[in-house]
Parts: C-alpha cells; structure tokens; sequence
C-alpha cells in the first residue's frame, strides 16, 4: 500500500487472463460447453439498459487515469503494438514492455551509465498516444493473474488448453492467428510450437501446470498424514478426493440455481458491515424521511430528478466507451 514498511524484490504486472480466456470461447464455441440454460430462464436473465435494449454480451473494465474515465482492454492494447514488436508473445508484451511517453530523439544515448530505453509506437489508426518502452536487460518483472487459472491438460479440456497456451505464447494479432487452418486442431498447432520452444516457455508450461498438480496432491492427501497442532492425529472420515475435472454432462440451470447464486454474491460480512452503516446514516437523518418501503437493505432516499439525470450522463458516457 505504498506505506514503506516492506521490501517487494520484484515488479508485478497485473495481467487481466480471464479477457483472454472469454473471448478465445466466443470465437471458438467448440472449445468450451457451457451449462444448459432453458429459454425461460434466458430471457429473464436478459440484461437491459436504461433505453431498454439489450445490453451487449460482454464486461467492460475501465481505470481512473489522470482524472479521466480509460477504458482498458489488454488484448485490444496488444494487438495495437507496433510492427517492431511483431514477435513478441502476449505474455512478454506486458513483462518486457511498458506504456509511456513518446519522447523525441535528442540524439542522447541516455542518462549518466544507464542506456536510453528504445521506444516503439503503437500502430498507426489505432488512436493511442504514447509508446511502449522496451525494458532494460536485468529486470525482476513476474506477472500477477487476475481470475481464473489456465485449463488443465486433460483430453476432455485438451482443445480448450492448447488455445490458452497459444494465446499466452504464441505472437498473433487476432485469435484466428493462432489457428489460420480450420481444418487444424488447437493441439496440432500446441505441438508443432512446442516441437520449437525453447527452454523458457517449456518452464513456463510446466509452472503453469504446478498449480494443479499441488491442487490434486492436496486433495489426494491421507488424513493420517494431517497433524493437528496438539501432535495427535486427526480423526477424519476417509473421503474419497473430490472431482474438479471437467464434466461434459453438466444438469441444467434452474431458477432455484439462479436465486442461490444471488443470493450469495455478497461477503455476509460485508453486508452487515453495510445494514450497520445504513443504520448509523438513518438515525443521523441523512436520508430523511423519504425511504422505499420493502427493501431488503435498510430504507434509502428515492433518487431526486438530479439524480437521475447525473446517472443518465454516466450511463451514457459507459455506452459510449464500450462501443
């Protein structure tokens, strides 16, 4: 949190996966099956927005930069780098390269012992400004992933997990890059890149598998291994390991899965740290008298005309961005 009062060795570099992972299924949607979902249900699910149209099939992530509302997609940021770059993977994009300012060239070689970092614009039409700057040979940057870890390398995700790989490693410009040949699988692709990776991404393939192998070892795990802090042994029923595989014949969606999963997308923690906080707003008069009755939440004010038309403005700004 910036507060000094711990020594991080290395530069993490945030790497939004789950982008990548959506869109690889909506190109291909042979990769992946989705749970079945009855039309009924479907259409309640519809969402709309405040015009009452549906709203397009896709999350939006936008950052406050410099005061100003960023819309921020990292494949379409990728796919923009200049031609100097056209061999980099999309994983070694976001380590070995950074944004910042197009300086012009002075003819200086640098400051003091340390060598002017190059700098590669960004195509031109794509309307981004700035560059990206090449880092410099020796430096600690590890990537930090957001959401979902990679598939696992089983036959029935086997599709889905050599599409994931190639998109990390391989360079392309759209996902169809990765895959020219319809007539082609994912894993022929996956094999003949594989047949001339080097030592790096070879490593890199097998950390990515680290994580369920530790997931299963964990899971496979007697409970007479387990030692209590006491230094008894624990006396836990023998339970076979939990199956996280993949299951082609998934049951259908029902209303009643709807309603769980609304139902507990809030931190029970959090929501009664907020019914408090309403409570303490409520008896200080800050709402007034002016409630909606019926709320499953502690009453609020109705929203007054400047309201609504302060939330119509962000609305339509938001739309705008994400066309």
């Amino acid at each position: 949190m910036g507060w000094g009062d711990r020594f991080i060795s290395h530069l993490f570099v945030t790497i939004y996966w789950d982008e990548v992972a959506r869109s690889l299924r909506r190109a291909y949607p042979c990769l992946w099956k989705k749970r079945c979902v009855p039309d009924d249900i479907s259409e309640k699910m519809t969402a709309v927005d405040g015009t009452g149209a549906e709203l397009q099939d896709g999350i939006a992530r936008i950052e406050f930069v410099d005061g100003a509302v960023v819309l921020k997609d990292q494949m379409k940021e990728y796919a923009d780098r200049g031609h100097e770059l056209d061999d980099v993977s999309f994983l070694d994009y976001f380590l070995e390269t950074y944004h910042g300012k197009d300086l012009p060239d002075d003819g200086n070689d640098g400051v003091g012992n340390r060598p002017r970092s190059e700098r590669v614009p960004y195509l031109e039409g794509s309307g981004r400004k700035g560059c990206r700057v090449v880092r410099q040979d020796g430096h600690e940057t590890v990537p930090r992933f957001v959401g979902s870890w990679f598939p696992r390398d089983t036959p029935a995700t086997r599709e889905y997990y050599c599409a994931n790989m190639l998109a990390l490693l391989c360079p392309w410009r759209g996902l169809d890059d990765l895959k020219p040949d319809a007539d082609e699988t994912f894993a022929d692709v996956f094999e003949r890149f594989m047949a001339c990776a080097d030592d790096r991404v070879k490593n890199i393939i097998e950390n990515a598998k680290y994580f369920h192998e530790c997931s299963d070892g964990a899971r496979l795990r007697k409970p007479s291994d387990m030692i209590p802090a006491g230094g008894g042994v624990l006396e836990l029923e023998d339970r076979a390991p939990e199956d996280f595989s993949f299951d082609p014949d998934l049951s259908p969606l029902t209303m009643e899965d709807v309603a769980i999963a609304r139902a507990g997308r809030w931190n029970p923690d959090d929501m009664m740290y907020g019914r408090g906080a309403m409570a303490v707003a409520r008896g200080i008069g800050l709402f007034g008298d002016d409630v909606i009755e019926g709320c499953a939440l502690p009453d609020v004010r109705r929203a007054l005309v400047d309201d609504l038309v302060k939330f119509q403005a962000w609305n339509a700004t938001l739309l705008k961005m994400t066309r």
